[in-house]
């Protein structure tokens, strides 16, 4: 009866799965493969590809602004501006604001080169936003 629970209220009621780690995902996806029709609402059915949503992406205009643009369904970095952005960086943490100056590249394109960045171990986030190259191991 607490009105700050109405929330999660609505999403148990709705058919939420209660998911603490990588196995509870799993679970719930295994029971959706296994009577998609009990399945939570708006998962595709058993045996359907993975349709992935065109995505809205940001873009900064002239005047500053963002222009957002549907349709980009990109998933991973170009590797030449993966690889400029590596050779911006050096083991001296710097802003992100001042590396996508620098590197001239859209946000998204730039969230995306540090992501390959961070999953090979190239890379050190540290506080305030700021990034360096890893200490060698």
């Amino acid at each position: 009866e607490d009105p700050r629970a109405s929330g999660c209220n609505a999403f148990i009621r709705d058919g939420a799965a209660l998911i603490r780690n990588a196995e509870d995902v799993r679970e719930v996806l295994y029971q959706v493969r296994a009577a998609p029709e009990s399945g939570p609402p708006g998962l595709a059915e058993a045996g359907t590809p993975f349709q992935h949503a065109p995505a809205e992406t940001a873009s900064l205009c002239d005047d500053g602004g963002m222009a957002w643009q549907a349709g980009d369904t990109s998933c991973t970095a170009d590797a030449d501006l993966t690889e400029r952005v590596a050779g911006l960086l050096s083991p001296s943490p710097v802003d992100l604001d001042e590396l996508a100056r620098a590197s001239g590249a859209r946000p998204t394109d730039l969230s995306l080169a540090l992501l390959e960045l961070d999953l090979a171990g190239r890379i050190d986030f540290h506080s305030s936003h700021r990034v360096a190259l890893a200490a060698p191991d």
